[in-house]
């Protein structure tokens, strides 16, 4: 489950999460709190005290908002190994709404007419980029991951993503496999693209695309063929998948996600993905075409 993991067992507390940094500000403040050694004894200032909150945890409100987080975390631990139905299988449950434009445009500092802006500028520099064509071979990236990463094999995608993401992917991959697991993804629904960040970067463009599309997504135990977590029914999902090129390149006819060389058209063999068999151009090269560098997994939604 590559988009969700990071998420599952913090997403139900961002109520609290307001609260950890006051938590972290009293621990940390220095002279007084729970932490002083001076006055009187080992519990110091004014925020100490004894009892079973101190003991684990410091005294006062630290330790009162990091005993409730503790036994939150615990209970939604315990909650996800039970599963449901006393299947002893665990079930994701992910209830946070897609994220909505406000929040797109505080998380990339572009609004609708800045996008534009952007656009209209890498047009002008490049007369035949065109958006449609750009989001169309962004929905083709996104076929051909999602079935190199169910197949556990990213031969397919290494012409078009970076060395940075392919080696992200492949290590969750490894990871996986040495846990004695598979992640299945079945009946994947691409239900739309939108661009929702265009910036220049040193000498280099940037577009960054958001993917929303729906899936079942769970895993298997390799060993005996048992779903371990995750869920059989889809549910929708949001990604935003960054990709780079260098400011001075040109759009091509054909390029690394057509599987050919973007400088000299010659297919590009998958057994030698390094560079063109043809004319030794770099694959995956953001100096000949748009190169996925990052993945941004947020979050399922119900």
């Amino acid at each position: 489950m590559r988009r969700y993991r990071l998420h599952r067992y913090t997403r139900p507390l961002q109520p609290l999460l307001p609260l950890l940094p006051l938590a972290t500000e009293v621990a940390a403040r220095p002279g007084g709190g729970n932490t002083s050694s001076g006055g009187g004894g080992s519990s110091g200032g004014g925020d100490g005290g004894g009892g079973f909150f101190p003991f684990f945890f410091g005294g006062g409100t630290t330790g009162t908002i990091l005993f409730v987080v503790a036994i939150l975390l615990f209970t939604i631990y315990n909650r996800q190994r039970r599963g449901s139905g006393g299947s002893g299988q665990s079930v994701l449950m992910d209830t946070l709404p897609p994220p909505s434009r406000e929040e797109e445009e505080r998380r990339w500092q572009q609004s609708d007419a800045e996008i534009e802006a952007g656009l209209a500028d890498l047009q002008r520099r490049d007369p035949a980029f065109d958006r449609t064509r750009f989001t169309d071979r962004v929905a083709t990236a996104y076929t051909i991951l999602n079935a190199a990463w169910v197949k556990g094999d990213l031969t397919p995608v290494l012409p078009f993503v970076g060395e940075g993401q392919a080696a992200r992917l492949r290590m969750q991959l490894d990871g996986d496999r040495a846990r004695d697991r598979r992640n299945v993804m079945e009946d994947v629904v691409l239900n739309g693209t939108r661009i929702v960040r265009v910036a220049r970067e040193g000498a280099e463009d940037l577009v960054t695309v958001r993917i929303d599309a729906s899936a079942a997504d769970y895993y298997v135990d390799t060993r005996n063929g048992q779903v371990t977590e995750g869920w059989r029914t889809p549910r929708p999902y949001t990604e935003y998948w960054t990709f780079a090129r260098a400011g001075t390149v040109q759009t091509t006819k054909t390029g690394y996600l057509d599987r050919h060389c973007p400088h000299c058209g010659a297919p590009l063999e998958l057994g030698n993905i390094s560079v063109c068999q043809f004319c030794g151009t770099p694959v995956a090269s953001t100096e000949y075409d748009w190169v996925l560098m990052t993945i941004e997994q947020k979050y399922a939604y119900a």
